[in-house]
């Protein structure tokens, strides 16, 4: 609904979406019980991520 309403002019952008959800429901925060653990897996999904995988040629000679 607040995606039509920016297609409708009645919202301006996306961040103006934030503020309308930020002020319509109270914000929760959740912290991890063992922040070492997400930190270490952070760490590998930056590690894996950070990976370049060049394109494969579709392009077959005979």
């Amino acid at each position: 609904i607040l995606v039509q309403a920016v297609g409708a002019g009645d919202l301006g952008n996306f961040s103006e979406i934030r503020g309308v959800v930020e002020s319509s429901f109270p914000i929760k925060t959740f912290s991890p019980r063992n922040p070492d653990q997400w930190t270490e897996a952070k760490e590998k999904y930056d590690s894996l991520n950070s990976i370049r995988i060049e394109p494969v040629s579709t392009n077959r000679r005979r």
